[in-house]
């Protein structure tokens, strides 16, 4: 079974507050200071993508993958730094699950498996929605990690 959830973003204007000197802002495909205010990076393509494979005793593998667009900084931010792009991230996932009874199951799974860092942005380009220097709303800013569960139904 594959899935694909995604995000295309045309146009996403805003306006600064009254009085300023900007007129509407285009940030789609932008992020920073001007944007960044307003809201977090916005890619102008992200998705998330899944492959899933069950046998007939229903255990399953599932391997997703999240991608977040390229973004560029706006006009109202310092530019020249490291930061004036910010790249397309991918992040790769694996799900395995087993049932161990009707109303048990057991899943085993890695998150980023790759261990990708989230891109790194300087302070003055933050904006409103960045911490520790990166926005963790749009990027994967945990690293791999390993999980384990047990669901039980009743």
């Amino acid at each position: 079974k594959a899935t694909v959830v995604g995000n295309y973003v045309d146009k996403f204007t805003i306006q600064p507050l009254t009085g300023s000197t900007l007129g509407v802002i285009e940030c789609a495909g932008f992020y920073g200071t001007t944007c960044g205010n307003q809201i977090s990076p916005q890619p102008k393509w992200k998705h998330a993508a899944r492959l899933k494979y069950s046998t007939a005793g229903d255990i399953g593998v599932t391997l997703g993958w999240r991608y977040v667009g390229s973004v560029k900084v706006d006009t109202g931010s310092t530019v020249g730094n490291s930061d004036d792009k910010l790249k397309a991230e991918n992040y790769f996932d694996l799900l395995f699950s087993v049932p161990l009874k009707d109303t048990i199951g057991f899943r085993l799974g890695v998150n980023n498996i790759l261990d990708n860092d989230p891109p790194l942005v300087s302070q003055a380009n933050l904006g409103g929605f960045g911490n520790g220097n990166v926005f963790p709303g749009t990027y994967d800013h945990l690293g791999r990690y390993i999980f384990v569960g047990i669901t039980a139904d009743f």
